[in-house]
């Protein structure tokens, strides 16, 4: 008699337990969240000239020696996405068109012939021997 109201209690909590899930299952059928389509025409590319630097990034230390060497380079199209490496001492920088090299030198055009940056109005330039 033992085994028989074992095996009833088995089945009873296991009916339970799937009436339970099916009512859980149902429940987020019913319940499922309307996504609405997602608008992504809002967002704009940026652009250099919103780049702004504030002061309190600029290094502005009296040191202005600009010796940089020209490691590397990547051209992209029309000016775009175009990296370049450069070093100084035995530091190498990594820059893409609108980064500041040692938070000073704003890349401001990389081309076949030279690499150009400006600070404090000044314009510098590295000779770009890489390329034939």
């Amino acid at each position: 008699m033992d085994i028989i109201k074992t095996k009833k209690i088995i089945i009873f909590s296991l009916s339970f337990f799937a009436i339970i899930m099916s009512a859980i299952t149902v429940k987020n059928i019913v319940l499922y969240p309307n996504i609405s389509a997602i608008d992504l025409s809002r967002i704009n590319p940026t652009e250099l000239s919103s780049i702004q630097v504030s002061n309190s990034q600029i290094n502005t230390s009296a040191d202005s020696n600009f010796n940089y060497e020209l490691v590397g380079l990547r051209l992209g199209n029309m000016d775009l996405n175009s990296s370049v490496i450069v070093k100084r001492d035995n530091q190498e920088f990594v820059l893409q068109k609108g980064d500041l090299l040692e938070n000073k030198y704003l890349l401001t055009s990389v081309n076949k012939n030279n690499i150009n940056f400006s600070y404090l109005g000044k314009d510098y330039q590295i000779e770009n021997n890489l390329t034939e």
